[in-house]
């Protein structure tokens, strides 16, 4: 286990081992106020009360200290990110790699000859965007579940940005984008071009931005939306923990101070973004491009389809997700392209 985990694991017995001693307390002391009271000892059942609101006080205290402490340690952890996202571009960290790269993605079975991992965090949508490129072209990989705060998985590398795909003991592609860029050449068959470049760079721009906004609009958001990370069986318990209780503050951070600036650069205003309104016109956008077609693609997805459906998949299981194939008319197209990808295999994880 991890030094991370084993961090995490002490802090969660100490929570626990609180909040049930604040729960074994408070029925003990309900149960010797109400036999006070039967006894006809009205005023000495008054200790008892105030017991009982001291150790219900005791347990909503120790949940805000893990409120307000996973907040302090979210924002600190924030500004830690921003200052290494900032550190290497994804460019400078590629360049370097040029004619590893060559090598190793000269042809489609030099690249299935080789041992291929996807780091990242399984709800990410940049992560399931290129997931879903896997998973359609049947690209053999392994999945590296990594810990959010030290990154142990991607340590001693330049680029801290996910996700990532190494292919071999040579090569790291980083930057969702890029990496669907560099393995596309050997899939010729799924379409590109202008029309699905600017649907794949709406994707970024707009609507992972948007569903950022949806799930993070007020903390409390933040927190409850973190739930649904437990049906992930790749992140470990400790992980689940970070990610709820520190993870929730930033994700709040990034939609506040990063996200929403971003869009509204773009034209969207601070109202539209007070709801899920923006979010459902965009979808219905992306269907009504689609059109009568099974696919954006036509009869096969395309590079957008995959990328569409990878942001969207991402949330399964997030209240989110659900409102958005209740509200919009995606979900015809969403279970066609679901249909599309093959069989699913074991999930194998990488540790």
């Amino acid at each position: 286990q991890s030094t991370w985990g084993r961090l995490l694991s002490m802090i969660a017995r100490s929570l626990t081992r609180a909040l049930r001693s604040a729960a074994i307390a408070a029925p003990a002391r309900v149960n010797a106020a109400r036999a006070v009271r039967f006894a006809g000892g009205a005023a000495a059942s008054q200790p008892a009360a105030k017991a009982k609101g001291s150790s219900i006080g005791r347990a909503l205290g120790i949940s805000a200290l893990v409120i307000v402490g996973g907040g302090g340690v979210g924002a600190y952890m924030y500004s830690k990110r921003l200052r290494e996202n900032r550190s290497v571009t994804a460019d400078e960290f590629m360049a370097s790699q040029q004619d590893a790269i060559r090598v190793a993605l000269a042809s489609r079975d030099k690249l299935l000859s080789q041992e291929i991992k996807l780091y990242g965090y399984s709800a990410c949508p940049f992560f399931n965007k290129v997931r879903a490129f896997l998973q359609y072209n049947r690209i053999p990989f392994s999945e590296v579940e990594v810990e959010p705060l030290f990154k142990s998985e991607i340590k001693g590398v330049a680029f801290t940005k996910l996700p990532q795909l190494t292919v071999g003991d040579s090569v790291r592609l980083v930057d969702s984008d890029y990496i669907i860029d560099y393995l596309s050449p050997l899939y010729p068959e799924i379409a590109s071009g202008p029309e699905v470049l600017v649907w794949r760079t709406w994707v970024v721009e707009e609507l992972v931005r948007l569903v950022v906004v949806s799930i993070n609009r007020s903390m409390l958001d933040a927190v409850a939306g973190f739930a649904y990370i437990d049906q992930f069986q790749a992140i470990p318990w400790y992980n689940k923990l970070f990610l709820k209780v520190v993870g929730a503050p930033v994700m709040y951070l990034v939609a506040r101070n990063v996200t929403r600036p971003r869009l509204r650069k773009i034209g969207y205003t601070d109202a539209q973004l007070d709801s899920d309104a923006s979010l459902y016109e965009q979808v219905e956008k992306w269907v009504a491009a689609v059109g009568d077609r099974p696919f954006h693609g036509g009869a096969k997805p395309d590079l957008a389809d995959l990328a569409v459906y990878g942001v969207i998949e991402a949330m399964a299981g997030h209240p989110v997700y659900d409102r958005l194939l209740s509200e919009t008319s995606v979900r015809p197209w969403l279970e066609r392209l679901k249909a599309s990808m093959p069989p699913p295999e074991r999930p194998r994880v990488a540790q």
